[in-house]
């Protein structure tokens, strides 16, 4: 079974944003780039709806884009924020410093919290 496909004006509207903000998340490589139709428009899966939805969840929750991108940057190698030795300690941080929205952030980026 093919995963559906969203346009970016899809997406944006599901999420309210404006199709400029998606395109300015893609460039700074918050969501993957689009696969493109033959006509060049952008089509968007799951995978991509989803890595948007928290970029929109998690800067509600007060995050800036910095501290999304190394949130997703664990989340692409399937790793929980300090559930390995590979984490740092500053996403960690930047979650503890989002305490009060943590739950929200944790949940939003697919992990159990």
């Amino acid at each position: 079974m093919e995963s559906e496909r969203y346009s970016i004006g899809q997406l944006a509207a599901e999420l309210g944003l404006n199709t400029k903000t998606s395109r300015y998340y893609e460039g700074l490589g918050l969501l993957a780039p689009a696969a493109r139709t033959a006509t060049g428009y952008r089509r968007y899966t799951n995978v991509e709806r989803d890595a948007l939805h928290f970029v929109v969840k998690a800067k509600e929750a007060g995050l800036t884009l910095a501290e999304i991108g190394d949130i997703l940057a664990l989340r692409h190698v399937n790793e929980e924020p300090c559930a390995s030795s590979t984490c740092d300690g500053t996403v960690c941080g930047i979650i503890e410093h989002h305490a009060p929205r943590r739950r929200d952030v944790v949940k939003a980026a697919g992990w159990a919290g």
